[in-house]
């Protein structure tokens, strides 16, 4: 062999080595990374409790060890199997667990009728309660997962921070479940059903607004007074969280805060939830997982029940998703599967939630110069925020908008485009609960350089789940419904330049948006992909009640194909 042959080897086989060396300990590094993006079950100095299994779904049973690596030996390991904070009080772990299938036994939370005025059966009939719903308590049990919550306690009796973990045993095969992400939410029972403390029931105040006469209208059950009616960071109980994604694998375990959310929806069953990243839960102040087709789940999520729309959870899904075409906010959202203390608790949309920073991600604005009026009151912002745009109503309401100077004056404090894409939007989905409620506008209080900094009102699509895109609603005339009720649409409706825009926004919507090859195909895979999800949901919570998913569904799909052959000529007509 040549010295320069050799000399090549020699140098292929160095270079070799340096690659591979780098590379493997780039490979250390980086699984390392991720191991610490799931701190609870990690092996790293100080974790703390450790389980041998991460969160996750499994085939079959195993036995789970619970071990504590930290810096304070001689302590004892106590843990719960219902979703309460382990106390010295709770179960000694003294030797592995045999994890299997829950779903058998007994059901703990669902069995609970206090979840909602709705199961009051008695008491909706005697108040004569409108349109009282069809809720019933499962007479089977719901299927489950493991739910593992477990402390260390030092040998002095301070207590360590409280590790969770969700474990599925047998999900492979379960119909419902495939292809979708899976969110078990683990909360000490007194925060959720305490009579008192917790926000998920009845409970006290409901047990003061009876013994108080009922003085509210009595056939209104869905406000009756609850426990669940009770708003603010105070209303708010810490709890865990476990997120899968659509294949089952788990993202990661954090400490938030949970929050009821929605307003007449409060009385549902089940009920829509607010999650919220704070540091002083686990010193996160963001989700610590990114989660499907969600582009902004940064500090807070929605998990959304379907307001009034419980027989499909689709409306507002639909909307959102050609909503995010149009000009005006949207908020993302994602079909997914929620647990409660271990038990089945629904079908569920995760969705984005509007706050400061959803502007600031969306629109590169400053967060802190972000202002949203909401159904008429200030959600971010001041009092005198909210002033400046009463005044703006009230001026472009009482001022001949066919003037030019007038015109030009509403579209610099309005984007005029945003107004129309959102007047048209809601017009033509035939939305029944708006405008008298349901509208939103943002801007920036300061100007600056940026496309969104101008300072002008632009509008926000929120709660499409009512009276609206159904087969009944093909007719209505929610043009005219709009200019006599909404101030600001209607002076502007006696514009022609305005008008013009208008016909052409619901045009457009007509051809494009709504078009039946943009329609169909939707309608036709949220069928395919989650009419088994809806029967397992309508089953937990109506069980025994007629399922009306596939006639809501065909009514949906009606609508569409008549709606533009109704309105377009009436939006001329009325323009005429």
């Amino acid at each position: 062999m040549s010295k320069k042959i050799y000399l090549l080897i020699l140098t292929a086989f160095l270079l070799a080595l340096f690659l591979c060396f780098p590379l493997e300990r780039n490979s250390v590094k980086t699984q390392k990374r991720e191991l610490l993006k799931r701190a609870s079950y990690t092996e790293a100095e100080n974790s703390g409790i450790v389980f041998s299994k991460e969160p996750g779904f499994y085939e079959r049973g195993f036995d789970l060890k619970i071990l504590y690596r930290g810096p304070h030996p001689g302590g004892k390991i106590y843990y719960t199997l219902d979703g309460s904070i382990p106390t010295e009080s709770s179960p000694l772990y003294k030797e592995p667990l045999h994890l299997t299938d829950p779903t058998p036994n007994p059901n703990l939370y669902a069995s609970r009728d206090d979840v909602s005025a709705g199961l009051q059966k008695e008491k909706l009939k005697e108040a004569g309660a409108i349109d009282p719903p069809l809720y019933a308590v499962p007479s089977f049990p719901v299927d489950k997962c493991v739910v593992i919550r477990a402390v260390y306690y030092k040998a002095k009796g301070e207590p360590d921070e409280v590790e969770t973990a969700s474990y599925f045993i047998g999900y492979r095969n379960r119909p419902g479940y495939q292809n979708l992400p899976v969110v078990s939410l683990v909360s000490d029972p007194t925060y959720l059903f305490d009579p008192d403390y917790g926000i998920y029931v009845l409970g006290s105040d409901f047990d003061r607004f009876v013994s108080e006469g009922m003085p509210e209208t009595k056939k209104l059950w869905f406000f009756w007074a609850a426990n669940y009616f009770r708003y603010g960071r105070e209303s708010e109980r810490e709890a865990s969280v476990n997120f899968f994604d659509a294949d089952h694998r788990f993202l990661c375990n954090q400490n938030i805060g949970i929050r009821i959310q929605g307003h007449a929806s409060r009385s549902n069953n089940p009920k829509s939830l607010n999650l919220y990243a704070r540091k002083s839960y686990d010193g996160n102040s963001s989700f610590q997982c990114r989660l499907d087709h969600l582009p902004y789940p940064e500090k807070r999520l929605n998990l959304f029940s379907g307001g009034s729309d419980q027989d499909t959870l689709f409306r507002d899904y639909l909307a959102m998703h050609f909503g995010k075409k149009e000009n005006f906010s949207t908020m993302r959202s994602s079909p997914c599967l929620l647990f409660l203390n271990g038990e089945y608790w629904g079908f569920y949309q995760m969705a984005e939630r509007y706050d400061a920073l959803y502007f600031a991600h969306h629109y590169r604005v400053n967060p802190d110069n972000v202002v949203y009026i909401k159904e008429g009151e200030v959600n971010l912002g001041l009092s005198s925020d909210l002033a400046l745009y009463e005044e703006l109503q009230k001026w472009i309401s009482e001022n001949d908008m066919t003037v030019p100077e007038n015109y030009k004056k509403a579209c610099e404090k309005i984007d005029m485009d945003s107004l129309l894409s959102y007047y048209a939007f809601e017009i033509y989905i035939a939305n029944g609960d708006w405008p008298f409620s349901n509208v939103g506008l943002w801007r920036t209080r300061e100007t600056g350089k940026g496309k969104y900094e101008d300072g002008r009102w632009r509008y926000v699509l929120f709660d499409v789940n009512g009276e609206c895109m159904a087969e009944s609603k093909i007719r209505d005339n929610t043009l005219q419904t709009a200019i006599d009720h909404d101030a600001i649409f209607g002076s502007l409706c006696q514009n022609k330049e305005f008008q013009q825009a208008f016909l052409e926004k619901l045009q457009t919507l007509a051809t494009s948006t709504f078009s039946k090859e943009q329609v169909e195909p939707f309608i036709r895979n949220y069928l395919q992909t989650y009419t088994k999800p809806m029967q397992v949901h309508r089953k937990r919570f109506f069980e025994g009640s007629p399922d009306p998913f596939a006639k809501e569904m065909q009514g949906i799909q009606r609508f569409f194909e008549d709606r533009a052959s109704y309105l377009i000529p009436v939006a001329r007509k009325t323009f005429d």
